[in-house]
């Protein structure tokens, strides 16, 4: 995303709610249940499972027993869902299990063994829920029956560092798999299969998202081979035996084992530009979407976005400044240097060379953001990093060579180096004064750390009070955070959905008591405003709240 010539100060808080705008349209807490409700009218006859991979399965997960509590509660579900390390969340009755990514590892081999098995008990009267995100393919490895997992693992480190597509990589990875390609559905036959997909792949095809365990796979054993040469990739005499016998061919479009499966995508990066466009629009900016389904060499695309908004700063093409460009897709970046790469951050340095190259008074009427909506840029812990009119000022006064970084594929270590444009995790604590300073006339829910004697009386019990009662910034004080959780889920109706976003927090964030402050009294909110999408389980030591204003910006997620 980028922005030209806008009367925006804070250009880098802007960006960034733009990419939690972009974030939120993908966030299962928001697109999940809607869905459900127009797929799932009522229970199987049998049992329900769970199942899945993916860097925000933890989420769906969630968020699905969440519904299926809500609607079926006297039905039963269990299952297994597999995430990257980090990003688990407890669940009632669906085990979530951390493994690698972007290189499988032992723990997502067994976890998906686990699943493959569990997959192959099921009758016609039993109901699969397969959930499905970005890094499904790294996370649900089962390697094919001859296949080792070490055989896999360096074959996949060779592929991203090879500039290979997530199409080709997909391709391959199904070829290799006992569970991809269409397998898993194979082995839940003759049980109803229902796929819930948040795409991350350019097109939105559905063979291609996650390696699609569940779907028809149109491509080849033989495609599997052209791309391995194609790329120069080594690979031992038993994957070529392997990828040679037809007998290993993936399921294909008009099997019958695909008879009893519905797929929904729920999120897609088409939705996800829409919502960023959505958010400059409430400022009063246009916003020109580029395309959803971009790919190619990240730095190579980046200088086509140089140009592009090089067009609008001298001809106003295609569209006038102070205009938001938006874009989306899947960039690859063949690694020749000593970085670690990132698509993201490969991109954002290619883009901000180009503009200083071709245009030195372009530097101060533009900034850009270019993150991943998972919160992960490729293999590195950052969702990406911002380019400010003052990166390259900053860049000389650290002694930080760009030209250089770009040519090593050291994005992220530039970035990284420049501290605050490096988009990472940061405690709740922190954001909340960030963004206090940037919406001080906004009402927001607020959370602060405070130290009370026991003895000052001003811990309320609000389980059987009239919460409408409540004045506005009036503060409620509770003895911890499980306290304040439960009195915003019973409350949570008496704050704006508009003005709120979820934030996701570890309890040991904040203190042993913490205080909330009401934004807005019952009487002032309109029906739509009164939407919980809390969820019900208080058990679990990741605690999803609502807080502060529409422009909040949980960009890590």
């Amino acid at each position: 995303m980028a922005f030209v010539e806008t009367n925006i100060k804070q250009s880098d808080i802007f960006l960034k709610s733009l990419f939690e705008a972009a974030t939120c349209s993908a966030n299962p807490r928001h697109c999940l249940p809607p869905q459900l409700m127009g797929i799932i009218t009522s229970p199987p006859k049998g049992k329900v499972i769970v199942i899945g991979a993916g860097k925000a399965a933890g989420s769906m997960a969630q968020s699905f027993e969440h519904f299926w509590l809500e609607h079926f509660p006297a039905v039963p579900l269990n299952g297994m869902v597999i995430t990257r390390y980090g990003h688990a969340l407890t669940c009632r009755y669906i085990d979530v299990v951390e493994a690698g990514h972007p290189l499988p590892d032992v723990n997502g081999t067994l976890a998906a063994d686990k699943i493959f098995e569990l997959a192959n008990t099921l009758t016609k009267d039993d109901l699969v829920v397969c959930l499905i995100s970005g890094g499904c393919s790294a996370l649900l490895s089962l390697p094919a029956d001859g296949i080792e997992l070490e055989e896999k693992r360096a074959l996949t480190q060779q592929l991203l560092a090879s500039g290979a597509t997530i199409h080709e990589m997909n391709c391959v990875r199904k070829h290799l798999s006992k569970i991809k390609g269409g397998r898993l559905a194979k082995a839940s036959y003759p049980a109803q299969v229902l796929t819930l997909c948040i795409s991350d792949v350019p097109g939105d095809e559905l063979h291609t998202i996650g390696s699609g365990p569940t779907v028809p796979d149109p491509t080849q054993l033989k495609d599997a081979i052209n791309i391995l040469n194609k790329y120069g990739i080594s690979y031992s005499t038993r994957i070529l035996e392997h990828l040679s016998n037809q007998e290993n061919e993936t399921p294909k479009p008009g099997d019958p084992v695909f008879r009893k499966t519905k797929i929904s995508l729920i999120a897609t990066p088409q939705l996800a530009l829409e919502a960023a466009a959505k958010e400059a629009h409430k400022v009063g900016l246009n916003a020109v979407i580029l395309g959803d389904a971009i790919e190619g060499e990240a730095r190579e695309v980046a200088r086509v976005h140089a140009a592009i908004t090089g067009q609008v700063l001298r001809h106003n093409q295609p569209a006038p400044a102070p205009v938001v460009l938006l874009s989306g897709g899947e960039t690859t970046v063949t690694v020749k240097g000593t970085g670690r790469g990132g698509r993201n951050t490969e991109f954002l340095l290619a883009f901000a060379i180009t503009l200083f190259e071709r245009s030195n008074q372009h530097l101060s009427r533009v900034s850009a953001i270019a993150c991943d909506t998972d919160g992960i840029d490729g293999t590195e812990d950052n969702a990406g990093a911002l380019y400010l009119p003052t990166t390259f000022q900053m860049a000389r006064e650290q002694n930080i060579n760009l030209v250089k970084a770009l040519q090593e594929n050291d994005g992220y270590g530039a970035f990284k180096k420049l501290g605050n444009q490096d988009l990472k995790f940061k405690k709740v604590s922190d954001k909340i004064k960030e963004y206090q300073k940037f919406i001080k006339n906004k009402y927001f829910l607020q959370f602060s750390d405070i130290s009370l004697p026991k003895t000052t009386g001003v811990n309320r019990d609000f389980q059987n009070e009239d919460f409408s009662k409540i004045n506005i910034g009036e503060s409620i004080y509770v003895n911890n955070m499980m306290g304040a959780y439960k009195i915003i889920q019973k409350y949570s109706n008496y704050f704006s959905d508009t003005d709120l976003n979820f934030l996701a927090h570890k309890k040991e964030y904040l203190g042993e008591q913490s205080k909330i402050t009401c934004i807005k009294s019952f009487n002032l909110l309109d029906e739509d405003s009164k939407k919980d999408y809390l969820p019900q389980d208080l058990n679990t030591e990741i605690f999803q709240i609502k807080l502060e204003s529409e422009r909040l910006g949980n960009y890590e997620l």
